[in-house]
């Protein structure tokens, strides 16, 4: 809990001088609301310090990339750390802390939901695409020559699109999907009107960390050989706009 000083002394009418107390600011544990005495009000979030590469400026970032590179590769349990690592580097973004998180597997758990979460989206979006597959197959096994191109071509196409749209849309809500989790648990991130309000009211943000993340895994995909090692840089890069996405909205 913080609190701001005193108010200067103030001029005594008929001489002398008094101190007018102002009662202390309190803050939450985050550091992001503070209480004016009757409600709780957000406080304003630092602007993203550096740029997209301003894990350049840390100290030692190297090795807790190319660590956090190497988890990664873990199954599952390797991007469940990775997601907890970028949020707490988010965090650190948050304080006005120019720190990358040391690897660690203690981040496991807080990536634990944005993970699942991506699953039962992932999941959703197979059973969108199952009828269109079975169509496929009906038609090359029942269809007459004529009609099973045709019908293939079109669920092709078809499902093309919806691929498309589907990983527009999940980058598009990336940043919802990491930071609502997160603050709010499992339940409300497999709501997706919750996720969308958040995503839509943050829209800026949503393209910028989906873009700055896109960028990062495009750079670290050219290095020959050891670009997985630095693919944790991707993420990073898209911290600083992650920690300007508010998820309360």
């Amino acid at each position: 809990m913080a609190s701001f000083p005193l108010s200067p002394t103030l001029p005594r009418r008929g001489g002398g001088r008094f101190v007018a107390a102002v009662q202390p600011t309190r803050y939450s544990p985050d550091g992001r609301w503070w209480w004016d005495g009757h409600r709780w009000r957000p406080v304003g979030l630092p602007p993203p310090p550096g740029g997209l590469f301003w894990f350049f400026d840390a100290p030692e970032w190297v090795g807790p990339v190319v660590l956090t590179g190497l988890i990664s590769l873990i199954p599952f349990v390797g991007q469940m750390v990775l997601y907890g690592w970028l949020l707490e580097a988010r965090d650190n973004l948050r304080r006005g802390w120019l720190a990358v998180p040391s690897a660690s597997f203690k981040y496991l758990q807080r990536g634990v939901w944005p993970f699942l979460v991506g699953v039962v989206y992932g999941a959703a979006f197979v059973l969108i695409l199952i009828p269109e597959a079975l169509g496929i197959v009906a038609a090359v096994n029942y269809g007459s020559p004529g009609s099973e191109f045709a019908l293939v071509t079109v669920l092709s196409v078809l499902i093309a699109l919806l691929s498309l749209a589907y990983v527009v849309l999940i980058f598009f809500l990336l940043a919802a999907i990491l930071s609502v989790p997160d603050r709010y648990g499992f339940a409300t991130g497999c709501d997706p009107s919750r996720l969308w309000r958040a995503s839509t009211r943050n829209g800026a943000r949503c393209w910028q960390v989906a873009g700055a993340i896109l960028l990062g895994s495009l750079i670290a995909g050219l290095i020959p050989l050891v670009g997985f090692l630095f693919a944790p840089g991707a993420y990073l890069m898209g911290a600083p706009y992650l920690a300007r996405f508010d998820e309360t909205a």
